[in-house]
């Protein structure tokens, strides 16, 4: 199969980093580290999966500030069955974010998140598809369509057949008890994520669509609305005293996009450690289905 021609000059994995941060630095967010991933936020786990895991511990008027960007190292072992299998995932990578405490408005971050990749990171914009909340029935309470968020999208330029809405299992986050605990684990909220169309030739059929696993369309960048909790005794969702707003990418996905690879293994970061680890592995059976030989 071809490979994938870039869409600009060539852009490290680590540049691709350091522009987020440098772009929402301009707009008034405050850089600041990211965590270890033995953080305190999550005790007794290695699991900091996300950047948002930290600012559980800044809640209750603890938190200096409203807006902040970082890049955060993230492991996934809830991953793990797919990695060898997908060429997009990774167990430990690297997902920079940005984060704001306070009202939603949907219609600047969307703003911001098109100026940021198609003249930051320079993609071609007729290759982007983006999804939003379709609307669904969620612990018993249908939820309305997120029709804010898609004119937002087509206020920037999307056209109307690549703005897709998907039901909650594609475009409503649910915060688990995995990583903050059962007291926080109550927050809810619809999201928008951003696609790269790498191709009909890619496609598995006609109805070919955001979320299909045959390689045409990779999410790389997903922005959270969390402006809802749930009760614990009623389980019917109420506004949040205090939304955010999370944008995040995943810094090998952008890397593997943008430098015309077709996998995040072959990426300018990934692809040495790759080399150096067949120079000490034996040969692999050519037999073995899905296993490249070394």
């Amino acid at each position: 199969m071809a490979r994938l021609q870039p869409s600009h000059r060539f852009m490290g994995t680590n540049e691709i980093g350091q522009r987020f941060v440098e772009y929402f630095a301009r707009l008034g967010y405050e850089p600041i580290q990211g965590s270890s991933l033995l953080d305190d936020s999550v005790p007794m786990s290695f699991v900091m999966s996300a950047g948002m895991v930290q600012f559980e511990r800044l809640s209750d008027g603890r938190r200096q500030g409203d807006h902040f960007v970082l890049v955060q190292n993230c492991f996934r072992y809830f991953d793990l069955d797919r990695i060898g299998t997908s060429r997009i995932h990774l167990s430990l990578f690297r997902m920079p974010g940005a984060f704001d405490f306070g009202p939603v408005d949907r219609q600047r971050t969307i703003h911001q998140i098109w100026t940021l990749l198609t003249e930051e990171f320079g993609f071609d914009p007729e290759k982007l598809v983006v999804t939003y909340f379709g609307g669904d029935t969620i612990d018993g309470q249908v939820l309305p369509a997120d029709e804010e968020t898609a004119s937002a999208w087509r206020t920037v330029g999307v056209a109307e057949e690549r703005i897709i809405g998907l039901p909650a299992a594609s475009n409503f986050w649910m915060q688990t008890s995995l990583a903050v605990g059962s007291r926080n684990s109550r927050k809810r909220g619809p999201t928008t994520e951003v696609f790269f169309d790498r191709g009909v030739e890619l496609a598995c059929g006609s109805a070919c669509a955001p979320g299909c696993s045959c390689g045409r369309y990779v999410e790389f960048l997903n922005t959270l609305f969390i402006t809802h909790g749930i009760d614990d005794h009623t389980h019917l969702l109420f506004p949040l005293e205090e939304p955010f707003t999370e944008i995040v990418i995943g810094e090998e996905r952008v890397a593997f996009l943008l430098q015309g690879r077709d996998s995040v293994y072959e990426t300018d970061t990934i692809q040495p450690l790759v080399q150096q680890v067949r120079c000490f592995s034996k040969p692999l059976p050519a037999d073995i289905k899905g296993m490249d030989a070394a």
